[in-house]
C-alpha cells in the first residue's frame, strides 16, 4: 500500500470521526440555512421594523464614514443631529458588523443575522457537549434553543440578534472557568470570558446583556452551593475571578460603555423610563399555549394574529417535542427530590440512572422565573422589581426575561431526549391511546378549518385557531409514534440484531428530522422579506424631496408617523404583501430612512434621544407652532394624505409630491439653519426655556432664550478641516444655529474656542461681535478620547494572554 492510499485511509477516517462526533453541530447549521435560504441567497431582504428603520440607515451612514477616514462619532441626518457611535443599538465597534464594510450591506445584514442564529443553536450544543451530553441530547438541545421562536421571532431585530448568541457561549465559559483548576486552564477560560462577555457588551442590546449576566449569577452561585466537600474556596476564588473577566470585558468595551452613558444621562431614561413604556410587551398568559401551537392565535404571516401585543414578543415556541421532554425531565427531577426528602438515605441508590451534569432544578428554576418575570404587568411582581430594584425600571418589554425559560427548556429537552425510552405495561395504552387522540386532533382541526364560514368574526378567529391546532396534533401525534418505536422496550434482546441496529441509527435521526422540521416549519414567514432590490432602488419620492428639503429638515408630527407606520406598514395583525409594503414604508421615508436618501429629518427613531430634543419635538407637537418649525430647520412636513397634519390648516402650502399614502408640503416663510439674532432671554435652566419657547407670539427671527453658558475647553484647538460659516453683525449679537445642543461640541470664532449657549432649549448658539465672522463646530467628545484610551488599556494584556496561553498550549500539545 502506497503512502498516498495511506494517507487517503486516514483523511478517511479523521473525516469519519468528526462526523459522528460534530454530527449534532452539523445538523443545528444546516437546519439554519434551510430556514434562511431566500435570505441568504440574497433573494430577500429582512425590513420589518428595525432593519429598515433603524439599523441598514444607522450602519450605511456609519460605515461610510468609517471607509471615508471618519469615525462615526455624529449623525447630523436625524433630529436636529444626534450622536451615532455613542447610540449603543448601532453597535458600530462589535466586530461581526464589520462585514458591512467589505460586503454590501444589505447582504452582510442577512448573513450576520443567520449566521448569529446558527451560532446560538451551536453554542448550546457546546455547553450541553461540555455538560456530559449525549449527541442525541446536544442536538436536541441546540436546535430547541437555537431555532426557538425567541432567537428566530427577534432576528431581525439585528442588536438582540448580536448578543443573544453569545448567552449559551458565556455560560460554557464562565462554567468552564468555575470549574477549572490551575493557572493555565484559569488563565484559558479567564480569557474566553472575557473575549465572549466583550463581544456581547459590544453586540449593542443591554436588556438581554443583562439578563444573560443575571443568568451567569445565579449559574454561579449553584457551582457554588454544590461544590464538592473541600472545594468551595476553589469556586470562591474562580467565580470572583469570573466577575473580574466581566469588568475586565467591560474596560475593552469602554470606547462603546462610556459614550453610551454619556447619551444615556441626557437621555429620556436618564433616572428611569415611564411604568408603562416598561411594561409594554408583558408576556400574556394566554400565549402559553403557543408552546404546542405556535399560530393558535393566528400569525400575521399568512394570516391574521388577534393575539395580545405584537406575535414577534411574545414568540417563545421551542417545538413540541422539546417541551414534552423538558416536562419528562421535569418530572423525573421533582420525582427524585421527593423521594430524597423521603428516603434521604436511599435516593441515589433508587436513582434510575445518572445524574446530570447540570442540576434540573437548576433548569427548572429558571423556567419558572423567566416565566414570572415575563409575565411583566400580569403579575403584580415586576411592577414591585420596577419600583424597589434597580435595573428593572429601565427596559421595556419584559416578555424579553423568556430568554431563561427558553435557556431552561433547551436544558431539559436535551437531557430528557437522552433518558427517552419506550413504554410498556398501562402506560403503552395511555401512549397508543394518545397518539389516536392527536391524530384524531389534527383531522378535527383541519375539518373546522375547511368548514366554518369567515363572514362572522367569531367564526374567522375559530378557523384561525383551528389552523393553528393542526401542527399541534400533527407533532404530538409523531412524538407518540417515536415513543412507541423508541429503543429500549422489554423483549428488544430477542429482536434481529440487524433491525436493532437500523432501529438504534434511524430513531435518533427520525427525532432530531422530525424537531428540525418542526422548527423550521413553525418559522417560516416570522421574519417576513422584502425585494432584494429594496435598498438599492431610490424612493419615489427621494428626488423631490431632497431638492424641496436642501440644507433643511423633513418632518413628520409624531401621531402621523404613528399612524403611517403602523396602520398600512408595520401593522401587528398582518404583514400584508411584504415586498409592497417593505418599499411603501421605505418611499414614505418614514424616520429614520431619510438617512438612505440623505435626506436630513428633524424626526429621530433613535432609542436613546436627548431629552432637551424630545421636549422640543413635544412643545412643537403641542403647538403646532410655524414659528417652532422654522426654528427647527423644517422645509418640508410630510402626513397621510387625507388628513394632514392636525391642528395646521395647510392647504396652502405648496405641494412637493405624494407617494404612498402620504404627502409633501412646504413649510411656509424662510427657514434658516443659521440665524443672526440681536436681543435675547436669559432663563436659568431647560425648563425655563422649555416655558419661554411655548408663550404664543414667540419669535426666534427676533429673539433667542439663552440658558448660562458652557465653557469653552481650556487649551488650543484647531477647528481643522471643517465646514464653516460666514456672518455679518450689524453690532453685537448671537449667532443660532438650528443643530442639536450635545455635549463634545466645540465653537470657533475666527479660530478660537468660544463659550457656547443653549438656545432655545434644543439648540446652540455663540456670541459675536460687530463684524464679519467665521463659525466652525468640531464635535470631540471627551467620552470617545477617555474610552478608546481605556479600550486600548484593557485589550492589550487580553492579547497578551491570548499569546501566553496559545503558546501554553502548545508546549504542553507538542505534535
Amino acid at each position: 500500500m502506497t503512502s498516498r492510499e495511506i494517507s487517503s485511509i486516514g483523511w478517511r477516517l479523521r473525516l469519519r470521526d468528526a462526523l459522528r462526533s460534530r454530527w449534532p453541530l452539523l445538523v443545528i447549521g444546516a437546519a439554519s440555512l434551510i430556514l434562511f435560504a431566500p435570505f441568504v441567497l440574497g433573494m430577500r431582504m429582512f425590513y420589518w421594523g428595525t432593519p429598515l428603520l433603524q439599523f441598514a440607515p444607522w450602519r450605511e451612514f456609519g460605515f461610510s464614514e468609517m471607509l471615508a477616514g471618519r469615525l462615526p462619532l455624529w449623525n447630523p441626518l436625524v433630529g436636529a443631529g444626534a450622536p451615532l457611535l455613542a447610540n449603543y443599538q448601532s453597535a458600530l465597534l462589535y466586530p461581526p458588523n464589520w462585514l458591512g464594510l467589505i460586503a454590501p450591506l444589505d447582504l452582510a445584514h442577512n448573513w450576520l443575522l443567520v449566521g448569529h442564529v446558527a451560532l446560538a443553536g451551536l453554542g448550546m450544543a457546546v455547553l450541553t457537549r461540555h455538560l456530559g451530553y449525549a449527541r442525541l441530547g446536544q442536538a436536541v438541545a441546540g436546535l430547541s434553543f437555537g431555532l426557538s421562536q425567541y432567537v428566530v421571532a427577534r432576528a431581525s431585530f439585528y442588536s438582540i440578534n448580536a448578543v443573544v448568541v453569545w448567552t449559551p457561549w458565556l455560560v460554557w465559559a464562565a462554567d468552564r472557568l468555575l470549574l477549572s483548576e490551575g493557572r493555565a486552564p484559569r488563565l484559558r477560560a479567564v480569557l474566553w470570558v472575557t473575549g465572549l462577555a466583550t463581544l456581547q457588551l459590544l453586540g449593542g442590546h443591554a436588556q438581554t446583556t443583562w439578563y444573560t449576566w443575571l443568568l451567569l449569577a445565579v449559574w454561579a452561585l449553584w457551582r457554588l452551593r454544590s461544590a464538592p466537600a473541600g472545594q468551595h474556596m476553589s469556586r470562591l476564588g474562580n467565580a470572583l475571578i469570573l466577575v473580574v473577566g466581566g469588568a475586565w470585558a467591560a474596560l475593552i468595551a469602554a470606547a462603546q460603555l462610556i459614550p453610551t452613558a454619556e447619551l444615556l444621562r441626557s437621555s429620556q431614561r436618564a433616572d428611569s423610563a415611564e411604568l408603562g413604556f416598561v411594561m409594554t410587551y408583558s408576556f400574556s398568559p394566554w400565549r402559553l399555549l403557543t408552546l404546542l401551537a405556535p399560530d393558535l392565535f393566528g400569525t400575521p404571516a399568512g394570516r391574521e394574529f388577534f393575539g395580545y401585543g405584537m406575535y414577534l414578543e411574545d414568540a417563545v415556541y421551542s417545538g413540541v417535542a422539546p417541551l414534552l421532554l423538558a416536562i419528562g425531565a421535569a418530572l423525573s427531577w421533582l420525582w427524585r427530590a421527593i423521594r430524597s426528602r423521603l428516603a434521604p438515605g436511599n435516593a441515589q441508590a433508587r436513582s434510575d440512572g445518572p445524574r446530570p451534569a447540570v442540576p434540573l432544578g437548576l433548569a427548572v428554576f429558571l423556567i419558572v422565573v423567566g416565566l414570572v418575570l415575563g409575565l411583566g404587568a400580569n403579575t403584580p411582581i415586576f411592577p414591585w422589581l420596577y419600583a424597589n430594584v434597580p435595573t428593572f425600571n429601565m427596559f421595556q418589554a419584559p416578555t424579553r426575561m423568556m430568554l431563561w425559560l427558553v435557556f431552561g427548556l433547551a436544558l431539559l429537552a436535551g437531557w430528557g431526549a437522552t433518558r427517552w425510552r419506550a413504554v410498556g405495561g398501562r402506560a403503552l395504552y395511555w401512549v397508543r391511546l394518545g397518539t389516536a387522540g392527536s391524530v384524531g386532533m389534527a383531522l378535527v382541526a383541519l375539518w373546522l378549518a375547511q368548514t366554518l364560514p369567515l363572514d362572522e368574526r367569531p367564526m374567522q378567529l375559530m378557523r384561525w385557531m383551528a389552523l393553528g391546532a393542526v401542527p399541534a396534533g400533527l407533532n404530538l401525534a409523531m412524538v407518540g409514534a417515536l415513543t412507541l418505536l423508541a429503543p429500549g422496550r422489554d423483549g428488544d434482546a430477542t429482536q434481529p440484531v440487524a433491525w436493532r441496529r437500523v432501529r438504534d441509527w434511524a430513531w435518533p435521526t427520525l427525532l432530531v428530522a422530525a424537531i428540525a422540521i418542526d422548527l423550521i416549519l413553525a418559522n417560516v414567514g416570522v421574519n417576513p422579506g422584502a425585494a432584494a432590490d429594496l435598498y438599492d432602488r431610490p424612493g419615489a419620492a427621494d428626488d423631490p424631496i431632497r431638492a424641496a428639503v436642501g440644507e433643511g429638515r423633513l418632518f413628520t408630527f409624531p401621531d402621523d408617523e404613528h399612524t403611517l407606520k403602523f396602520e398600512p406598514y408595520f401593522d401587528f395583525a398582518s404583514y400584508g404583501d411584504p415586498p409592497l409594503m417593505a418599499q411603501g414604508a421605505r418611499d414614505v421615508l418614514l424616520p429614520n430612512t431619510g438617512m438612505l436618501a440623505g435626506i436630513a429629518t428633524f424626526n429621530n427613531f433613535d432609542p436613546l434621544i436627548s431629552g432637551r430634543s424630545l421636549a422640543f419635538t413635544q412643545a412643537l407637537s403641542e403647538t403646532r407652532s410655524l414659528a417652532l418649525l422654522r426654528l427647527a430647520d423644517v422645509r418640508v412636513v410630510l402626513a397621510p394624505t387625507q388628513s394632514g397634519p392636525a391642528g395646521l390648516d395647510w392647504s396652502n402650502w405648496p405641494v412637493v409630491a405624494e407617494v404612498a399614502g402620504a404627502q409633501a408640503r412646504i413649510v411656509p416663510g424662510i427657514s434658516a439653519h443659521t440665524r443672526v439674532v440681536y436681543s435675547s432671554v436669559q432663563v436659568a435652566d431647560a425648563a425655563e426655556s422649555l416655558a419661554a419657547i411655548r408663550v404664543p407670539g414667540f419669535d426666534p427671527e427676533l429673539s433667542v432664550v439663552l440658558e448660562p453658558a458652557i465653557p469653552a475647553p481650556r487649551g488650543a484647538f484647531d477647528p481643522g478641516d471643517l465646514e464653516a460659516a460666514t456672518v455679518t453683525l450689524d453690532r453685537a449679537g448671537w449667532v443660532v444655529f438650528s443643530d442639536a445642543l450635545y455635549p463634545g461640541w466645540i465653537a470657533f470664532v475666527d479660530g478660537q474656542p468660544v463659550d457656547v449657549y443653549p438656545a432655545d432649549l434644543a439648540f446652540r448658539a455663540v456670541a459675536a461681535p460687530a463684524g464679519t465672522h467665521t463659525i466652525a463646530w468640531a464635535y470631540r467628545p471627551a467620552t470617545w478620547a477617555w474610552g478608546s484610551a481605556l479600550s486600548l488599556v484593557g485589550l492589550a494584556p487580553w492579547l497578551i494572554g491570548l499569546a501566553v496561553a496559545y503558546r501554553t498550549t502548545r508546549r504542553s500539545n507538542p505534535r
